[in-house]
């Protein structure tokens, strides 16, 4: 990866985004894949591992393009300090009892927890494995507290308040509950989102659709069973074994929902010979086309959502991936 500092952002800061601390290769030699990574399309895991292993293609990156990643880093790592270095302090400063605080334990192993009266168990950014055929199936989870799952997301208002990716949520807590039985014990997980661009004079317009009234909001989901997250799991790695080594345009195209699109918008033309301004617009084709049946007249267009996750900022394949190429033609792919 060749990183570029095209807006010549100041060395105090640009060192910071130019750095990776994730360790790409934990498991050399095996085939292994995180828990994230089996949320992503199949396409652009193979692809995105092909490309890091070219010599040919050196991809470029400008280290803005990892500020909202960075910042998102940076929050977890703040909050997993907090906890190692300041838990007693905070949970007394915000009320909380001593014989509650005393009875909490940071990263416990089992002997302390055998050993220990009624212990309260937090667990913080730890990876594990677990191997699963002849693949590692492996994940870092953000927060357990008290056999609870929580996981933090930094996220925009709209992404919030869309809830596309609820699921996901879903998933990816089943997959850390079937690497963690042991540490995770409720049947249900628990998101915290932490909302950057909340604004306080938007909740009374925007509350009826869900606006949250505070830039911190939580979410709680009910896992999938372990074996119906086992099998997503299966699923997921059989059609990675399968596509390994296809071609370029026998895999498998990411589909709609993983492509981050914006939503399709209908155009009701009354006069079909001019369609430089569109008499209503809607969401809803069925909308239009009731009033196209009632006027008599016209014709009704759709103007496809722009996509957004086909971007070498968000993935690694762009440079090998052809299915990026259709939408680049239509002039529907957000590169900025």
């Amino acid at each position: 990866m060749i990183l570029t500092n095209t807006h010549d952002v100041g060395l105090s800061v640009a060192v910071w985004l130019a750095s990776d601390f994730y360790n790409h290769n934990r498991f050399p030699g095996k085939k292994a894949i995180s828990a994230t990574g089996l949320l992503k399309p199949v396409r652009q895991t193979i692809l995105a591992q092909r490309a890091f292993k070219s010599s040919k293609l050196k991809q470029s990156r400008d280290i803005l393009d990892n500020i909202e990643s960075h910042a998102g880093t940076a929050v977890h790592a703040g909050i997993e300090k907090a906890w190692k270095e300041n838990y007693k302090q905070a949970l007394l400063d915000l009320g909380k009892p001593k014989h509650l605080i005393n009875r909490i334990i940071i990263n416990p192993t089992p002997e302390q927890l055998a050993q220990a009266d009624k212990p309260i168990p937090v667990y913080l950014e730890q990876r594990t494995y677990r191997e699963f055929g002849d693949w590692i199936i492996h994940g870092e989870f953000d927060f357990i507290g008290d056999g609870i799952l929580e996981d933090f997301k930094n996220v925009k208002i709209f992404g919030f308040m869309k809830k596309d990716n609820n699921k996901k949520y879903q998933l990816q807590g089943s997959i850390y509950r079937w690497l963690n039985p042991d540490k995770i014990t409720k049947n249900f997980m628990r998101i915290q989102f932490l909302i950057k661009d909340w604004k306080k004079y938007e909740y009374e317009s925007r509350k009826a659709k869900g606006y949250p009234p505070t830039p911190s909001a939580s979410q709680d989901f009910v896992y999938l069973s372990l074996a119906e997250t086992e099998k997503f799991i299966q699923n997921k790695i059989d059609l990675l074994d399968q596509y390994a080594n296809a071609s370029e345009d026998q895999i498998p195209h990411c589909p709609d929902d993983e492509l981050w699109m914006t939503e399709s918008v209908f155009k009701y033309y009354k006069n079909p010979a001019k369609t430089n301004r569109s008499t209503k617009n809607s969401s809803e084709y069925h909308e239009l086309h009731t009033l196209m049946t009632q006027n008599g007249c016209g014709i009704i267009k759709e103007v496809k959502g722009v996509i957004k996750r086909c971007n070498p900022k968000w993935c690694a394949a762009f440079e090998l991936c052809t299915q990026k190429d259709v939408y680049i033609a239509e002039n529907r792919l957000d590169l900025d």
